[in-house]
């Protein structure tokens, strides 16, 4: 599964890289994420912090193409047992998305634009529980999808800030969730 996401990210890359019309329509990002684990996640888990990496073409003027990779972390919370007075250690999750996706920028040619889009793919995930000394994790994929809302600032030609909130549910098991509230820019 990894193989085959890998090749066609790297196929929908190559055709976009082979079909660019003029040089200001690619663009790079990075943003930081602060990420709040919701449902079965969030019994576990405490806040996650991570960064991700973007890039995007711009098919018109009102569409982004984009293919993204990152980093998440949720350290593991413990949960408490006050009849018993004991608190048991919870497992840290750390989540490896790599997705394509799109976003819709409204508004065109205004100084900020509002920004709604979606992404998909696959979320390499890492489990890791600690317990008296001994460690143990594991790691898996599976299938993700990640609606973003967001605004995106017209500040010059070459640099343009963004700031968003995505929420992530991944189709596996537990059905992890988190929503993630971040900021960053995209470089042209």
């Amino acid at each position: 599964m990894r193989k085959l996401l890998f090749v066609a990210a790297l196929v929908v890359g190559l055709n976009l890289w082979t079909n660019a019309q003029t040089a200001d329509r690619w663009y790079v990002g990075a943003t930081i994420e602060l990420g709040m684990p919701l449902g079965d996640l969030g019994e576990i888990a405490g806040f996650g912090f991570g960064a991700r990496v973007e890039g995007g073409y711009l098919a018109g003027t009102d569409f982004l193409v984009t293919l993204a990779s990152g980093y998440v972390r949720f350290p593991g919370k413990g949960v408490d047992l006050p009849q018993i007075d004991i608190s048991i250690p919870t497992p840290s999750m750390a989540f490896i998305p790599v997705t394509v996706g799109g976003r819709y920028l409204f508004s065109s040619g205004k100084e900020s634009r509002p920004v709604a889009g979606a992404e998909a793919g696959l979320y390499i995930v890492h489990t890791d529980f600690s317990i008296a000394g001994f460690s143990v994790g594991g790691t898996n994929t599976a299938f993700g999808v990640s609606p973003l809302a967001g605004i995106l600032f017209n500040t010059s030609q070459q640099f343009n800030p963004e700031a968003f909130v995505r929420y992530t549910v991944m189709v596996k098991n537990l059905s992890p969730s988190w929503l993630k509230v971040g900021g960053g820019g995209m470089v042209n």
